[in-house]
């Protein structure tokens, strides 16, 4: 079993806010696994964009030992807007921009009418900047135009797996876009969790995969 999604799906604060393997134990994706007795790989990332969360997973399913997989897509919020490395990332969300790698525990925090800029120690220098290219992004409307990038690059992967012949089922982790993902399932975190302006605690994380196991197969 196979999970690609953002940091809902990682498990971020299960046991470091920071992405870290041992979210990945106490997500969703790993309680499903071991009800239908899978070998699980998580690659969700904290704040990626919905492409970047399709270029994850082909790339890991291109290799022809993965194709049985079944994978489970939570698609994230489609506004977001990322560049990515093999060791860093810049990340444009409406609600924050972040620079330097989601596993760096040394950052640096400053706020600017209630958005979040962080950058990690190697980037800190360009801190300032940050804030820059958010009002950028938000005068040009570029995040109406990833929300587009989005709705197709979903299309797409759903027509790769199935000429691959990949066994996917996906959800929208948040409620209210379901026009633009047009999800196999129709769960979203909201079902399990009083408010969604935090991340999921084990125990949110659980009844996940137990509405998920309830609503959608046994074994």
């Amino acid at each position: 079993m196979v999970v690609i999604g953002d940091s809902f799906c990682h498990g971020v604060g299960t046991a470091s806010p920071f992405r870290d393997s041992q979210n990945t134990h106490w997500s969703f994706g790993r309680y499903l696994a071991d009800y239908y007795e899978l070998k699980y790989v998580n690659l969700a990332e904290p704040g990626i964009s919905i492409f970047r969360t399709i270029e994850l997973g082909i790339n890991y399913l291109e290799n022809s030992a993965n194709q049985n997989s079944i994978v489970i897509a939570g698609w994230t919020h489609p506004r977001r807007i990322g560049i990515y490395s093999n060791h860093s990332m810049l990340q444009i969300l409406p609600s924050y921009a972040l620079l330097g790698n989601t596993s760096d525990t040394d950052v640096w925090i400053q706020e600017e009418s209630g958005v979040k800029f962080i950058a990690d120690k190697t980037n800190s220098q360009y801190l300032d900047t940050l804030s820059q290219l958010h009002k950028i992004t938000v005068n040009n409307d570029f995040f109406d135009g990833a929300a587009n990038t989005g709705r197709v690059a979903v299309k797409m992967f759903k027509t790769w797996c199935s000429g691959m012949n990949i066994n996917l089922a996906d959800f929208n982790v948040f409620p209210g876009y379901k026009s633009l993902t047009v999800p196999e399932h129709d769960i979203n975190f909201s079902n399990v969790m009083p408010t969604l302006d935090r991340h999921p605690t084990r125990d949110e994380q659980k009844k996940f995969a137990e509405l998920w196991i309830l609503k959608y197969g046994k074994k």
